[in-house]
């Protein structure tokens, strides 16, 4: 779409007139959706700004990649403010779920997340184990006490489905 010499020509005077370059920040003064993003439209096709600003001024986006607003102002289409990230980057730079608990250095307990401490999840989460340890810990105490406390036998007479124990029947 941009890759011939006369869509560029004819797209950079259209383009640039919808900018606003007197600040660092150069915002796109066209449409800006509800997600903060300039879109611009090129031939029928709704275009993001600070990627078209990006292949005007640097040229394509490399395959793969992303285009990143360092400044965090996602109408600023300045490419000095711009750079390519692959999307796992480009998501843990945000402030997204993601990217909060990615930047955690501690579980809510105060033990810090290091090699040995932590356990991944299949989610791509991750827990303390000095926390799930304890956890399990409790549960296994719990289970315990329960079955030391239940350790009357139970005489198998159907009340509904129910086995009721020997003592407790009233019958």
């Amino acid at each position: 779409m941009l890759n011939d010499t006369e869509t560029l020509l004819r797209l950079t005077g259209r383009f640039w007139a919808k900018v606003d370059r007197s600040g660092a920040c150069w915002l796109w003064t066209a449409h800006v959706g509800e997600d903060g993003y300039g879109t611009f439209s090129l031939d029928g096709h709704h275009q993001r700004a600070h990627r078209i600003a990006w292949v005007l001024l640097r040229g394509p986006i490399p395959e793969g990649l992303q285009i990143d607003h360092l400044c965090r102002v996602r109408a600023c289409v300045n490419p000095d403010h711009l750079e390519p990230v692959t999307q796992r980057e480009n998501i843990l730079r945000g402030e997204g779920i993601s990217a909060l608990c990615a930047r955690r250095t501690h579980c809510p307990q105060g033990h810090e997340y290091t090699g040995h401490n932590i356990i991944h999840r299949r989610d791509g989460g991750r827990e303390c184990r000095l926390c799930d340890n304890a956890g399990q810990r409790r549960r296994h105490q719990a289970r315990k006490l329960a079955r030391d406390q239940d350790s009357r036998p139970i005489r198998p007479r159907d009340r509904g489905g129910l086995f009721i124990r020997a003592a407790d029947s009233s019958s």
